[in-house]
């Protein structure tokens, strides 16, 4: 049972403001989909981080992700290839690109 008094992790999905659904960390054993993760969510300075680093610093809600994405009864929650795209508001112009050359460090894991 969760601590009531524990402070969940905010999401990292621009102005997401839940402070109540499950959260998710983004799959590092999944590069494709960790990858698809960050280009959909485009956490704050991720260009700066390394996958370890995103890994434990950022999460998702479930707000931000499809109901064929939940498998009920499990710890995880989500499928192997969900990807948050509920709710997610463009920042800048070019949101759903990134520049490859960032994306070359994820690709090392």
């Amino acid at each position: 049972m969760q601590n009531p008094l524990k402070r969940k992790r905010p999401c990292c999905v621009a102005k997401c403001e839940n402070r109540h659904s499950k959260r998710h960390r983004f799959p590092k054993n999944e590069p494709e989909i960790f990858k698809q993760w960050i280009s959909n969510t485009q956490p704050v300075n991720h260009h700066e981080l390394s996958q370890e680093q995103i890994y434990n610093k950022f999460y998702v809600c479930d707000n931000h992700f499809q109901q064929e994405c939940f498998v009920p009864g499990t710890h995880r929650g989500l499928r192997r290839d969900a990807v948050p795209t509920l709710f997610i508001k463009a920042t800048n112009p070019n949101r759903n690109s990134i520049d490859p050359i960032k994306l070359e460090a994820y690709k090392k894991y």
